[in-house]
């Protein structure tokens, strides 16, 4: 983890966490503010922000207990106790970070470009082989 690298206390990486993405999408508005001379309206919050991550959180967690719950019915996954401690660093670092830079990346920042470059039909075509390559 970044705080392992850089020697700082083990809990900073909480911090961490939460301040990459904010740089991000500060650094891409202030980008768009002196490059272009427009407000980066695609990446502000709205009036409905907070109720948009309240549902999106609610119907991502909803999915994830219906998949374990397959999982579990089926035979694939073994509920034990205590196996999840200590486990928010890592969904803090691999999904929240890792899907805000990618939503950033592709979103925000490829597909305006591409969209710009050829029209919007050929942004998303052009975009979806990307988008949808396996690590």
């Amino acid at each position: 983890m970044l705080s392992q690298w850089l020697h700082l206390p083990e809990r900073s990486n909480y911090v961490i966490d939460l301040i990459v993405p904010a740089l991000a999408f500060g650094a891409h508005s202030l980008a768009i503010r002196k490059g272009e001379g427009r407000v980066a309206t695609e990446v502000m919050p709205t009036g409905s922000t907070i109720r948009q991550l309240l549902a999106g959180a609610a119907i991502g967690f909803r999915m994830l207990v219906a998949i374990f719950a397959l999982l579990w019915a089926s035979g694939l996954y073994h509920v034990q106790a205590n196996h999840w401690t200590d486990q928010l660093p890592s969904f803090l670092f691999d999904s929240y970070i890792s899907g805000m830079l990618e939503e950033f990346a592709f979103r925000v920042i490829l597909l305006r470009l591409l969209s710009r470059s050829f029209g919007p039909l050929w942004g998303l075509t052009l975009i979806t082989p990307v988008w949808n390559r396996s690590p």
